[in-house]
């Protein structure tokens, strides 16, 4: 057996175990079912319907503020560290078709036109925790 096929007989593998934890998971979910009663449902879908709207409020609030929090970042071009969470910004990158190009580009700078940029500037907001000595450390 070669190498690719070792890799398909694992992959294989991987999903057999991702199906059976599937299955666990509505076995699970199929006995939770079966202890709570239509009362106890309809309790609970009440409950999640009260708190809905405000669910819904503070996550798009989170979500318009993140996209501020972004903007600001992107116009700034640097890391900004809060209390709890640190916006990170990270610039993107210049990428060659091909390895063979780089070598050629250095004696005819003329193909540089071939560049492409592999993505935009990006910011991804992390929490950080808290250590013992008081200072927050990313997660």
């Amino acid at each position: 057996m070669d190498k690719k096929d070792l890799i398909i007989k694992k992959l294989n593998q991987l999903n057999d175990l991702y199906n059976s934890i599937m299955a666990l998971e509505y076995t699970i979910q199929g006995e939770r079912d079966a202890v709570l009663t239509q009362k106890i449902r309809d309790r609970l879908e009440s409950v999640n319907n009260k708190y809905k709207t405000s669910r819904q409020s503070l996550n798009k609030q989170v979500e318009d503020y993140e996209d501020e929090i972004r903007k600001d970042v992107l116009e700034g071009k640097e890391t900004v560290k809060g209390k709890v969470l640190m916006a990170i910004y990270s610039k993107g990158s210049i990428l060659w078709d091909g390895k063979a190009l780089e070598i050629y580009a250095l004696s005819n700078p003329e193909v540089n036109i071939f560049k492409k940029k592999n993505a935009q500037p990006y910011v991804s907001i992390r929490r950080m925790k808290q250590s013992n000595n008081g200072k927050a450390d990313m997660v």
